[in-house]
């Protein structure tokens, strides 16, 4: 397959943005189901791809929580770093309700 003028075999090549919110640390349930819907419309299925978007966006406080799953060659980091900021997040979450 060639590419040349951003056409492939005839056919146009378009970039594809994706506008993902600020972290809302306080409701990640609504923050991640953004994140789905802006990769539902820009047609983004691919698990790296979505990790990739994901970690250019958040600051180095959320990074060091998923630096483990950053660096192993998992094909899953999406899914992982997903899991581990609602385990993470909710525990938070426990421990001040229960200090209130």
């Amino acid at each position: 397959m060639s590419i040349e003028d951003g056409k492939a075999d005839g056919t146009e090549l378009h970039k594809v943005s994706v506008k993902i919110p600020p972290f809302w640390i306080d409701k990640l349930g609504i923050w991640f189901y953004q994140v789905e819907v802006q990769f539902k419309i820009s047609g983004i299925t691919a698990e790296e791809t979505k990790f990739n978007y994901l970690i250019s966006q958040w600051d180095p406080k959320i990074l060091e929580n998923v630096w483990d799953i950053i660096r192993c060659d998992n094909q899953t980091k999406y899914t992982d770093s997903n899991t581990r900021l609602f385990n993470l997040f909710k525990e938070n979450e426990n421990a001040r309700i229960f200090n209130v």
